[in-house]
């Protein structure tokens, strides 16, 4: 039953609410007190009748009323009160609706009360609450550590600043209980939300997770979150107002524990809490905000039945998940249409369906999971992030719904797949900061790829090759869209250009802001005023970028309405994308669950051909890329380019490499170079070849495979083509396009950085490039480099991106970092601190062509976000760079120069055009590996090629 079917059944008090509000507007009552703030008063009246009615129009007339009760210009004392409760209606605003401006909002206006509230005012403690409930609701939907820091800060603030007489329950008209047991309950939900989002997932406010994360989080936070709750329900009576808020957080508590810690004891604990909760919540009228007690309690339900799966399908279990059904039937029943969670609670639903039918096989539950499935992922309020796990839930259970007739279609299959295709620019959305945006994605999976090889399947090649295309490098795509040339609008629209281009600037200057991090952040006016005051900036920067993401996004609505530019910034159709192979051939590497295949565009008048790799599975491939990753850990050189502690002997054997590459060799190169139809030549011009791998096959030298004997003879893929690596085909596409250049070479060394291990080498390596650069006349300008002499104070971050901007080429030898916490915040060792990944994306470098990143691990990528090209070479493409040298793992201090050395000669040569970087590096390798006599792999095989 949804709340449309509720709306007949409101209680008689809304008549006399109604009659007060005519009273009010017809100044009845004003007549008979004066003093009175109508707006204000109108808004309460309001906000009350929205507690009977459940009706939206109620709450957005009280938001109306009380914000221009707030923002008066007329002396009002009751000021603070009015911004207090704007707030707090604005924050129960976003709760239904989801629209981050809305929480924004609420934010602003509560920081605004705590200023104007006397540190003796005895409603103080009421205002902090609503303020650390905003802040915490923010947190819920997007992320930032420091607003649930903030949060538990200010919450504390509110104990501490509550009335002794206050052990009483308070108005529990809005979201806080009013007294010290409401601020209790919230400091405790605001510690387990903390617990939530260390635990590999952002807590839910009054939200239980429906399944355990492998990671777990601080289990101090979490004790902190039961004391706070405990005392909370001790404090609070046993009678219906209040109550079941707390007994609510106190059953989600005893769920995580039971995650923690596998004493059934707590489940089975929370489950009669919370059935209390939900005896007390489940009024008559069944109002659409009492919903997270009956959520919660089918959740521990379905806990239960799943704690207890070594025992079969037992009548306990069947007990469990029927009870899981049927109060989760009664949160989405309840639940308005657009409500922002029914797309969480159809999902919840739908999942306890799957589960009962996978165990008992009950008629029916199958199609009414995966019409609760479908039902969520097309709901347009719910967020990004919640229809996509319904997607994949979708998908999930079409595996089993196939033996089905009528069911499902494997068209049906293709749509969902495009959907959730098509909500990962959403989740990861442009007004985040780049850190989120990646964080975000992480529950990505192998979903881009499965859905190319259901497309190929379905529809062909060209389908698939553009979903691997759109699913893939969302953030760097995001980057280039901002960008994006707008001569073609300017002719047509030159206003609408001129906006779009200065909103795109702003989303470009604030794009490398950092999430927050994980500070203490202290509490509202811990510090005196300068702390709140220092927050408002901080906030309204913050805010100041989510609304400019929102412009753009209006702006290139309107610009998409424009006739000609129908396709404005959507995703590139095969037509365009074939257009890559005019260099020679592009092949994309599928790595799907459901299959391996390789794409392989030969020229723009051809269509993409195919090869199905039978010997190759995904779950192969990852072994395979793991195993690589923590053997290559496990290797250490005496003087490698890496910032960590070293060690002497190498357990990374030359064998291991043979092995690796004749299998990549005899699986996957050479059936493309037969496809191909390339043919061996030595000693002559070779055709260019670019690779884009996904999934696993993004860690695996692609680049290097071949049989290498150890008389010295070898067959290899450098023997047929210059291979170059791409992390998207619109990279390759914007890295070929034309663009001003001039013959200066920015050399860039840091032998000696503070707290890391020498690098004598890089002083050689300065060397052996100054002396071509002077034969060819190729104007070259060093930061560093001289042994610990004061240039090298010229090395540091400022003075290396400045200089960058004047330099088409820039060669940085020097320590490399690879975050794994934070792939952004990778970068490059310099005098002064680290040049990390998310500064040199947000520089625009106009005379920018070739970079050569002679240092460890500029390629390395993210095992968890393989698809995201999470690396300081794609970075540089994304920069502006066209061409890109770098490594893949760790390279020896003494073998760099002779590369660097061996490269630039040859491009010096090649007049000084950033295109020639692949084949002068496949010159510089293949010399290197010959007199190497095909041994010492780890010396020459993590150098690779990246762009055009």
């Amino acid at each position: 039953m949804s709340y449309s079917t509720l709306k007949g059944t409101q209680p008689p008090v809304v008549a006399a609410i109604d009659k007060l509000i005519s009273d009010l507007k017809e100044n009845k009552i004003f007549e008979a007190a004066p003093e009175l703030n109508t707006d204000g008063a109108l808004g309460s009246l309001y906000e009350k009748r929205f507690m009977h009615s459940g009706s939206p129009e109620d709450m957005q007339n009280a938001i109306i009323y009380i914000r221009a009760a707030a923002n008066t210009k007329a002396y009002d004392p009751a000021k603070p009160l009015w911004l207090s409760n704007l707030g707090r209606l604005l924050a129960g605003c976003f709760e239904r609706r989801g629209l981050v401006a809305d929480i924004d909002e609420s934010i602003l206006a509560l920081q605004s009360a705590v200023e104007l509230t006397l540190w003796n005012d005895p409603a103080r403690h009421v205002v902090l609450d609503n303020l650390g409930l905003s802040w915490m609701m923010r947190f819920d939907r997007l992320g930032d550590i420091e607003d649930i820091n903030r949060a538990i800060s200010t919450f504390e603030q509110a104990v501490g600043a509550t009335p002794n007489e206050e052990y009483r329950l308070g108005d529990a008209g809005g979201h806080h209980l009013g007294d010290a047991s409401g601020h209790y309950c919230n400091l405790g939900t605001a510690y387990l939300m903390r617990f939530h989002s260390r635990s590999g997932t952002p807590g839910r406010i009054g939200l239980a997770r429906s399944s355990e994360f492998p990671k777990r989080g601080d289990e101090s936070d979490l004790d902190n979150a039961l004391t706070n709750l405990e005392m909370a329900e001790r404090m609070t009576p046993k009678w219906p107002v209040g109550r079941p808020a707390v007994l609510n957080q106190l059953g989600i508590a005893l769920i995580e524990r039971f995650y923690m810690r596998r004493d059934i004891n707590d489940i089975t604990r929370a489950i009669e809490i919370l059935e209390e909760s939900v005896k007390l919540t489940l009024t008559p009228w069944r109002h659409p905000e009492n919903i997270r007690p009956p959520a919660n309690l089918g959740i521990a339900y379905g806990i239960r039945f799943h704690s207890a799966e070594m025992d079969g399908p037992t009548e306990e279990r069947r007990r469990d998940i029927t009870k899981a059904i049927s109060n989760q039937q009664i949160v989405v029943d309840m639940m308005p249409d657009m409500h922002s969670r029914r797309s969480e609670a159809l999902t919840n639903l739908g999942e306890s369906f799957f589960h009962r039918y996978a165990c008992f096989e009950v008629k029916g539950d199958l199609a009414s999971a995966m019409q609760c499935f479908r039902s969520a992922f097309v709901l347009s309020t719910g967020t990004p992030l919640m229809r996509f796990r319904a997607a994949l839930c979708w998908l999930d259970c079409s595996a089993s719904a196939e033996n089905q007739e009528n069911l499902i279609t494997s068209e049906d299959r293709l749509k969902v797949y495009a959907i959730a295709i098509e909500l990962l620019p959403r989740i990861a959305w442009l007004g985040l900061p780049v850190d989120f945006r990646y964080q975000e994605l992480l529950g990505a999976g192998t979903v881009t790829s499965d859905a190319a090889a259901t497309a190929l399947a379905i529809e062909g090649p060209e389908k698939a090759i553009e979903m691997l295309e759109q699913g893939r490098s969302i953030v760097w795509s995001q980057t280039l869209q901002l960008r994006t040339p707008l001569d073609d609008l300017r002719e047509v629209d030159p206003n609408l250009a001129a906006k779009l281009s200065q909103a795109s600037r702003v989303l470009e200057e604030g794009s490398a802001r950092s999430g927050g991090g994980g500070g203490g952040g202290g509490g509202v006016g811990q510090q005196g005023p300068s702390t709140m005051v220092d927050w408002k900036e901080s906030e309204r920067m913050a805010q100041s970028y989510r609304r400019s993401a929102e412009d753009w996004e209006r702006l290139v609505e309107e610009v998409r309405n424009v006739h000609g530019f129908e396709r404005f910034l959507q995703p590139k159709e095969y037509s365009y994308l074939r257009h890559a192979s005019r260099g020679g051939p592009v092949v994309l590497l599928n790595a799907s669950k459901l299959g391996c295949d390789a794409f392989l565009l030969v020229s723009p008048s051809e269509g993409p051909r195919i090869i199905h790799f039978d010997s190759i599975t995904y779950n192969g491939l990852l072994r395979c890329s793991r195993a690589v990753s923590s053997k290559l850990r496990l290797r250490r050189h005496r003087y490698e380019r890496h910032a960590h502690s070293v060690e002497e002997d190498s357990q990374f054997a030359d064998a291991a490499f043979r092995i690796l590459l004749a299998e990549l060799w005899r699986s996957i190169v050479k059936p493309v170079i037969e496809c191909l139809g390339l043919e061996r030549k030595i000693q002559k011009v070779l055709p260019r070849i670019w690779w884009c791998p996904t999934g696993p096959l993004s860690f695996l030298p692609i680049h290097a495979a071949g049989v290498y004997n150890l008389d010295g003879t070898s067959t290899c893929l450098a023997d047929y083509a210059i291979p170059s690596y791409i992390p998207s085909i619109n990279a390759l596409l914007e890295a070929s396009k034309p663009r001003r250049t001039n013959r200066q070479l920015l050399a860039v060394a840091q032998p000696y950085t503070p707290g890391t291990s020498p690098l004598p080498g890089t002083i050689e390596e300065l060397r052996r490039i100054q002396i071509p650069a002077k034969d060819h006349q190729f104007a070259v300008r060093v930061l560093g480099g001289v042994a610990r002499s004061a240039t090298l104070d010229e090395a540091t971050v400022e003075n290396v991106l400045t200089n960058m901007q004047n330099h088409s080429w820039v060669h940085l030898a020097c320590h490399g970092i690879q975050d794994t916490t934070d792939p952004t915040k990778s970068g490059l060792l310099l005098h002064n601190g680290r040049l990390e990944l998310s500064q040199i994306v947000a520089k625009r470098l106009p005379f920018a062509d070739f970079a050569f990143l002679s240092a460890c691990q500029t390629a390395t990528g993210d095992h968890q976000r393989p698809d995201e090209a999470i690396h300081l070479a794609a970075g540089m493409l994304s920069a502006g760079y066209r061409s890109v040298v770098a490594t893949m793992w760790s390279i020896p201090d003494d073998e760099a120069p002779l590369v660097a050395e061996a490269v630039y000669t040859h491009m010096f040569s090649d007049e000084g055009n950033g295109f020639g970087a692949a084949r002068a590096l496949h010159a510089a390798v293949c010399g290197r590996r010959k007199c190497l006599r095909n041994r010492s792999f780890a010396s020459w095989v993590p150098f690779i090629h990246v762009g055009a």
